[in-house]
């Protein structure tokens, strides 16, 4: 508890930036996962980030935008990362273009070879929040630990990692130009 705690200290308070991604295209019109979270995350003025980006399809590619696009005030605040998800299955997007699910092992073997190397303390901390907008993740804990230890490395500083552990649902109407989310 004193770790934490002396982290915290450490740890810039204070207003940050968030960023939210989405990290897929829509493949059925009968599920429109992607564009209803468009939807929420651009409407909702009580979901809305600084940043916005739907371009990015994999972790690696989403690390690399955190530190290359660095808030001026300091370390990021909020981070969601909207992508499919099953709770022991992983991501649906890959560590690196082209790669399978990002899944345990795939963490592991990408943290073991550098492929995914941990942001300094400037880019993410311990008061970071990265919120997987994803299906039932938040059962997988290990996977949960192990993104922290990705994106932040193993001091006391990482972010915190969270997911939802049931289904997550996305909805909006859009009627005369107008978006209800």
């Amino acid at each position: 508890f004193s770790r934490e705690q002396a982290a915290l200290a450490r740890a810039p308070a204070g207003a940050r930036e968030g960023v939210t991604f989405i990290m897929g295209e829509d493949r059925n019109p009968d599920n429109r996962f992607y564009q209803a979270a468009t939807d929420y995350y651009s409407a909702d003025s009580s979901a809305r980030t600084e940043h916005f980006e739907r371009n990015l399809r994999c972790l690696a590619d989403v690390r690399d935008y955190l530190e290359n696009h660095r808030p001026a005030g300091g370390p990021w605040g909020i981070v969601n990362i909207v992508a499919h998800s099953y709770e022991w299955g992983g991501l649906s997007v890959p560590v690196r273009e082209g790669e399978g699910r990002a899944d345990l092992v795939a963490l592991k073997l990408a943290i073991a070879s550098g492929e995914l190397k941990p942001l300094e303390d400037s880019v993410v901390d311990c008061r970071t929040e990265i919120r997987i907008q994803g299906c039932a993740l938040g059962r997988d804990t290990a996977l949960l630990r192990l993104m922290s230890v990705a994106f932040g490395g193993e001091d006391i500083q990482r972010p915190k990692v969270g997911s939802s552990r049931y289904f997550v649902y996305y909805e909006s109407r859009r009627e005369g130009g107008i978006v209800e989310s």
